[in-house]
């Protein structure tokens, strides 16, 4: 049994948390082969060394640059890294895993009217199109012959209005029904929707610092940190883990909350 595991933007923050992740989980025993395949805008070369120390044995890792956000070349780069990490059928070896985690997102433009075409369809791009087409290619090429799992880092902005962040509420909520609706069309594949709660990421610090970021919503970031409450990317990324390699921890096309909804009061 072997499996194989691709994560979009692996390079830092929350995808590099989930690749290691999946490296040090007891889930997969050093004896299970395991093949990453990391994709982001810059080589995730610090996501590759700390999967080799966290995993010495039965690891491959490939990783790619690849911008999820340039339609024009998406399916000309992608296609190639798709087929040549599909595993060879085989009967006698049976239980292969497929595992794709879409972790790569942008906030898009802040502000109260975003009024940029250039800027609303680079985040749409991003955040919904690339990824609704390299999930459906996912799996076209694994569900078949794959025990197949597709996870969509989602958000609390995917399910609560957040102020001057409407294109960012607007591709999480998107993103988030197309792959409830993705795990109705194809019920042999395990859908979850994750929301990793509030992560000490460059994002959060991003947000914090944003001139046009709502006030009462800027508040509400900073005081995460005077109060400790940011949510670790590894302890987050752990949980993940246990949720993808455990069965029985979620019904396809959920989505389960790392924190509870009601702990976002602005």
């Amino acid at each position: 049994m072997s499996t194989l595991l691709m994560v979009t933007g692996a390079s830092r923050g929350l995808g590099r948390a989930i690749s290691v992740a999946f490296c040090k989980s007891s889930l997969l025993s050093d004896s299970h082969p395991l093949e990453a395949v990391l994709l982001s805008r810059s080589r995730p070369d610090d996501t590759v060394h700390e999967m080799k120390t966290a995993r010495s044995t039965n690891l491959q890792v490939h990783a790619y640059s690849v911008d999820l956000a340039n339609l024009t070349k998406l399916e000309t780069e992608m296609n190639p890294i798709l087929k040549h990490h599909t595993l060879p059928s085989d009967p006698s070896w049976p239980g292969h895993k497929a595992i794709l985690i879409n972790c790569a997102g942008t906030t898009g433009l802040i502000g109260r009217r975003p009024s940029s075409l250039k800027e609303i369809q680079a985040c749409m791009d991003l955040n919904v199109t690339s990824k609704v087409w390299l999930t459906t290619r996912f799996l076209e090429l694994f569900q078949e012959s794959y025990d197949t799992t597709v996870v969509n880092i989602s958000s609390m902005c995917a399910v609560k209005p957040t102020p001057t962040m409407a294109l960012y509420c607007a591709s999480s909520a998107a993103r988030e029904i197309f792959h409830s609706t993705i795990a109705l069309d194809n019920p042999r594949t395990r859908i979850l929707n994750y929301a990793p709660g509030s992560c000490d990421t460059d994002m959060q610090t991003y947000l914090r610092d944003h001139e046009s970021l709502d006030s009462v919503v800027q508040s509400y970031c900073r005081n995460l940190v005077s109060n400790g409450g940011l949510v670790n990317p590894h302890d987050t990324a752990d949980e993940l883990v246990r949720l993808v390699l455990e069965r029985g921890t979620f019904e396809s096309g959920d989505r389960v909350e790392y924190v509870g909804m009601d702990v976002y009061k602005y």
